[in-house]
């Protein structure tokens, strides 16, 4: 299961660094965007809204001037672990009580044994 997570911080300082300033010179965090709409035919752009009230999405266009379409093609996603992570022995405890006063399902004790093996 480890292997299904992927450095996107990684990815994304290669994609570029323009990632808050739109068409129209405005500043925009990333942490106040409430909807994303991403085109497949401009993959250097994405438009956002900031409210859900608002009508129109703002623009923003990702570094488009130091990327190429070849660079865009070797683009490749690293995995962000190495190794397993440990579970932690008080975590692995209550789910293993939670299995043994059955809250757990038994027919999902089997998956939960195997996160500890």
């Amino acid at each position: 299961m480890y292997e299904d997570f992927f450095d996107l911080k990684a990815l994304s300082g290669s994609l570029g660094s323009n990632f808050s300033k739109t068409t129209e010179n405005e500043t925009v965090k990333m942490t106040d965007i409430k909807i994303v709409k991403v085109d497949k035919c401009s993959p250097y752009t994405f438009s956002c809204k900031i409210s859900y009230s608002q009508e129109n999405y703002k623009k923003v266009v990702v570094n488009y001037r130091r990327k190429t379409k070849s660079a865009a093609a070797q683009l490749v996603l690293q995995p962000e672990y190495a190794i397993k992570l440990p579970t932690g022995d008080k975590k692995k405890a209550n789910i293993l009580d939670l299995l043994r006063k059955n809250h757990i399902p038994k027919l999902n004790a089997t998956f939960y044994e195997s996160l500890f093996q």
